[in-house]
């Protein structure tokens, strides 16, 4: 999804060149190609057709992309541990000050919107 993001929409073998250059051991193309083809069935990255060859391009962007999964993996934990999950949340987050100033000024915001 990095080089997705980075290079914009690529076609496998693209994406492969990219990978490979940081790589010690490079990575075969069938690889590459199933990880976005796995990708594209999760409903991450979408394709368009060239030629023979399949150009893939990132369905969301980064930022997106990891609120649609912490408010999942957040789902998951309130569904398994409800208030212990709240209580072990907030018992972290105030151990990181700049992330507890901002829950304090996200629920503010929320107080004041009537939400």
């Amino acid at each position: 999804m990095g080089v997705l993001w980075r290079h914009g929409p690529l076609r496998a073998a693209e994406v492969l060149t990219v990978v490979n250059r940081s790589r010690e051991r490079a990575l075969a193309y069938t690889t590459v190609l199933n990880v976005l083809l796995n990708l594209e069935k999760k409903n991450l990255v979408d394709h368009t057709t060239e030629g023979r060859a399949f150009r893939f391009a990132p369905k969301l962007g980064e930022a997106a992309l990891v609120e649609r999964e912490a408010r999942r993996r957040a789902r998951q934990l309130l569904d398994l541990f409800g208030s212990y999950a709240v209580a072990a949340f907030l018992s972290e987050v105030r151990s990181y000050p700049a992330l507890e100033a901002q829950l304090r000024d996200l629920l503010k915001k929320e107080d004041a919107d009537g939400v």
